[in-house]
């Protein structure tokens, strides 16, 4: 198999998805490239090809998690008639491995970078869910 093929084989998403397992199993100690390298079978070429550091594999990590955990829960959500939305949520949020999310907030205990995404996508989740309530309390004012 050739280098670029090997590199190829193991997309950025599938190191992503592997660093929110370990971070879930292992806390965010687990989180080196070492370790990351060591679970996948794969090189450091392979990591770096995706990522310029481990900085940017933490940032890229964190994206994931708001994309995955978040955005799409709202998106999902956001498909669904105004009445509905809410228990949507509910029971997307419900279905998520609770695991990463203590992951993600104790990686944000020891990184500054995760703080500010803790941060940032906690406020969404809020805002969202103040947006949802609004609109419940329209709903019921009209049909009263």
């Amino acid at each position: 198999m050739t280098r670029a093929g090997a590199v190829g084989s193991f997309t950025k998403s599938a190191w992503l998805e592997l660093g929110l397992g370990v971070l879930a199993k292992s806390g965010p100690e687990a989180l080196t490239i070492e370790r990351l390298v060591g679970e996948a079978g794969k090189t450091k070429g392979s990591f770096y090809h995706h990522f310029t550091s481990h900085q940017g594999f933490v940032i890229d990590l964190l994206s994931h998690w708001h994309a995955g955990h978040t955005q799409a829960l709202i998106a999902a959500a956001n498909a669904e008639p105004m009445a509905d939305r809410k228990r949507t949520l509910d029971q997307l949020a419900l279905g998520l491995d609770f695991a990463i999310e203590i992951g993600v907030r104790r990686l944000a205990a020891v990184e500054p970078v995760a703080q500010d995404m803790v941060r940032e996508v906690d406020e969404h989740r809020i805002a969202y869910l103040a947006h949802l309530n609004a609109g419940r309390r329209r709903l019921e004012s009209q049909a009263a």
